[in-house]
């Protein structure tokens, strides 16, 4: 990996799913890798390299994958207004018909 370098793994929970019995030797061995893989990046002061995995279910990764990100943020959905606002920036930006009633069922 060229330094300094940003590895960004989405949906990490795909990658480092708990340990089921399930897993196919293939993804426990990609795992395996990718674990010894982040023990070597948290431990060399040498290496300018962060590493952000980002999960929408938490809850299915083993606490071994837990423990090599050394910090962990939750980032709630929004809410009812904050969906609003987002969906009405983006229709902003085409040419849409929806009145203020249909955008709010929506």
């Amino acid at each position: 990996c060229r330094q300094p370098a940003v590895v960004l793994i989405t949906e990490a929970e795909s990658l480092l799913v708990a340990r089921a019995g399930e897993d196919g030797s293939q993804v426990s061995n990609l795992k395996s890798q990718l674990l010894s893989y982040l023990d070597n990046v948290a431990t060399s002061s040498e290496q300018n390299v962060v590493v952000i995995g980002t999960t929408s279910r938490p809850g299915s990764m083993d606490e071994a994958s837990h423990r090599r990100f050394a910090k962990r943020f939750y980032i709630s959905p929004p809410d009812g207004i904050a969906r609003r606002q987002i969906l009405h920036h983006a229709l902003a930006q085409q040419s849409s018909c929806l009145s203020e009633r249909e955008m709010a069922s929506l």
